[in-house]
Formats: C-alpha cells, sequence, structure tokens
C-alpha cells in the first residue's frame, strides 16, 4: 500500500514538473510582453504636413499582423517582448485614431520590413528617389524597420524625403521661449545634410518659411538661418520651418519650438 502511494506521489510530481517545463517559457514571455514596455518618444513628419506629432508611450511587442501579415514580423511578439521599430510606428498611429489595417494608412510590404507609405504619402510620389526613412536617436540605421529593436528612451523619427541624395533633416531653436506680448523671439533653422552612416554637421538654413500653430506665415529665414517675429497677443505657439527646392528638396520639418506670451 505504501509503495502505490508513494508512486502516486511521484507520479503526481513529475507530471507537475513537466507542466512547470511546459509552460515557464510561456509565462516568461507573458512577462516579457507586460503591455507598459519600454518608453519611447515618437514622429512622423510627411512631405507636406505632419502625420503624428512628437509623442511619448510606452511599446512593446504585440500582434501586428492585421497590418504586415501572418510573418515573423507580425508574429515577433510569440518570441521576442523587444519592441520593434515597426511596433511603435503602427502603435503611433493607432494613438491617433489611425486604422493601421487600411493600406492607405501604412503599407508595409516585404514581410513587414519596409515602409512604402503612410497616410497617403507613397514612394516616388515625388521623384524616383523619394520615400520613407528613420532615424533612432538621430542616427539613421542600415536596418529595416521589421529588424530594428527600440530600447528605452530611444527617440524614433520617421520621415518622407523628395531625394535621398539632396534633404537636410531639420532643427530650430528659438533665442526665448516664454516672453511678454509685444516682444520679439528670433528663431534660428539648421540642417543636417543627407548622409549614410555618421551625421554631418548642421548648418544654416536659407529660405525656411517659419509654419506657426501649423499655418504658414511671412517669415523666411536669411543667410544666417534666422527669422525674428514679434508676437504680440498672448498665447501659446508652436513654430516649425519648411523648405521646398529645385530636383525634389525638402527640409525635414523640425520639431516645433514652443513659445509662451504672456
Amino acid at each position: 500500500m505504501k509503495t502505490n502511494v508513494w508512486k502516486k506521489t511521484l507520479g503526481l510530481w513529475l507530471g507537475l514538473l513537466l507542466l512547470l517545463s511546459v509552460l515557464q517559457p510561456a509565462l516568461a514571455m507573458a512577462a516579457g510582453s507586460s503591455s507598459t514596455g519600454v518608453p519611447v518618444q515618437v514622429r512622423i513628419e510627411g512631405w507636406s504636413q505632419t502625420i503624428v506629432p512628437l509623442k511619448q508611450f510606452n511599446i512593446a511587442a504585440y500582434d501586428i499582423t492585421d497590418t504586415v501579415g501572418n510573418n515573423s514580423v507580425g508574429n515577433w511578439y510569440q518570441t521576442s517582448s523587444t519592441p520593434l521599430v515597426i511596433h511603435a510606428i503602427i502603435k503611433a498611429l493607432e494613438l491617433d485614431g489611425f486604422d493601421v489595417t487600411d493600406p492607405d494608412v501604412i503599407d508595409v510590404p516585404y514581410g513587414g520590413n519596409y515602409i512604402r507609405g503612410i497616410g497617403g504619402e507613397a514612394e516616388r510620389s515625388q521623384g524616383t528617389n523619394s520615400g520613407w526613412m528613420y532615424k533612432v536617436n538621430g542616427v539613421l540605421p542600415l536596418l529595416g524597420v521589421g529588424q530594428q529593436t527600440l530600447q528605452a528612451n530611444d527617440l524614433l523619427e520617421v520621415y518622407f524625403i523628395g531625394d535621398y541624395n539632396t534633404y537636410d533633416f531639420g532643427k530650430i531653436t528659438a533665442s526665448a521661449t516664454s516672453i511678454q506680448a509685444g516682444q520679439s523671439v528670433t528663431f534660428t533653422v539648421t540642417g543636417e545634410p543627407s548622409s549614410w552612416g555618421t551625421p554631418l554637421p548642421f548648418a544654416p538654413i536659407s529660405g525656411a518659411t517659419l509654419s506657426i500653430n501649423g499655418a504658414s506665415s511671412v517669415y523666411t529665414t536669411n543667410v544666417s538661418g534666422q527669422a525674428t517675429v514679434t508676437f504680440n497677443t498672448p498665447g501659446t505657439y508652436r513654430v516649425t520651418a519648411n523648405k521646398f527646392g529645385a530636383n525634389y528638396y525638402n527640409l525635414v520639418r523640425p520639431v516645433p519650438v514652443v513659445i509662451q506670451v504672456n
């Protein structure tokens, strides 16, 4: 009798150990794929407008098969909790209310590793060398969006260019961000020339038009990349810049600088 009880007890323990060995990877994956994910910042700049303004949110690998297809990228979440660039792009669009199952919203061929179009703006729509690119922390990776992983506090910038040989990646700064009504602010617009690998130094951009709260203004930058604006009405103003030129040149729209007029 004691032998039978011992055999049954041993059998139960072995069965439990076998069950745990099967469940452990799944439990670990579930823990690693917490909905909290890692914090990232993302923005998407189109040719003619900002599609998704700079926003911060937490991202984890998740099921994106409805957007990219039933492939290794879409099912990445099943084997890794580390988010990819494509996860953050899709999530940013979702958070702004876009239907990411619509190919006119986002078109991702080649197994989810390549951006052909976002927000109705598709590659080659501005010239044979036009299309979508992205940077992580200011650096242009040499991996597709379905290969490049993201870490906590990464900055992901996705942008459309008219020609990958001629664009400038824009930045704007202000002489002051909090002023009284009637005071002036000098804005400086610079651009990082197109390059592969090590980023090139930013240089002044002349002839750029300032955009204030989403509307084009009469202010353009001089040869030093500067333009001065007087703000007479209290309020909050978001100022960025645009420039388009020959051979499908464009200045990738900078993150707006916020001016508070009291």
